[in-house]
């Protein structure tokens, strides 16, 4: 299954990843006859609530189950529940749709969450909404780009101004959760 994306339903429109309000589904974007991909786009409606195989159209309900295979011809062994698309574990926490792909995952998500799903409980991340979208191409290291952002290490020295805003940034912190250590200071 090496380089295949999930398919995420809601309701009838699909997203590979987001927010969800509804009910959901994740599954393989896979078709269980020949392997073709069911969605190439990001994101979109099924039509007519249903996903359906642009190769030999096999047919899928939203929850996955094969519901049609035209021109197939019959055979006796072959039963339609053998075929449903391949379940993907799937969680939703504050709005949220969080997508596990190990067969048989180790934790629940809220147990992976722990204790840092308690320290957003004051903000009412279900409720939020995308404001704006700004997609940009950049030219540089895109690993470097996020590790940036999860840590404030360097901001001591980079950034005094942002360490004057938040004070723990001072101590090159994240978190007020995060233990202090003796720290030298640059200046």
């Amino acid at each position: 299954m090496t380089g295949t994306t999930t398919l995420v339903t809601i309701s009838a429109s699909y997203r590979r990843s987001g927010i969800a309000t509804g009910s959901a589904l994740a599954a393989l974007k896979m078709c269980r006859h020949r392997g073709s991909a069911l969605c190439t786009q990001d994101s979109g409606r099924f039509r007519n609530g249903r996903i359906i195989c642009p190769y030999h159209t096999w047919t899928y309900s939203l929850d996955g189950d094969l519901i049609d295979t035209p021109y197939r011809i019959a055979a006796e062994d072959f039963r339609s529940s053998d075929y449903s698309l391949y379940d993907v574990h799937l969680d939703m926490w504050g709005g949220f749709v969080f997508v596990n792909l190990s067969d048989d995952p180790e934790t629940s998500l809220q147990d992976f969450l722990g204790t840092e799903a308690d320290n957003l409980a004051n903000w009412p991340l279900q409720e939020l909404v995308s404001v704006q979208r700004d997609i940009s191409t950049l030219q540089f290291n895109w690993k470097i780009f996020w590790e940036n952002f999860s840590e404030c290490y360097h901001c001591p020295r980079h950034h005094p101004e942002l360490c004057e805003i938040v004070p723990m940034y001072k101590e090159a912190l994240m978190s007020s959760y995060e233990p202090k250590i003796s720290r030298i200071r640059v200046k």
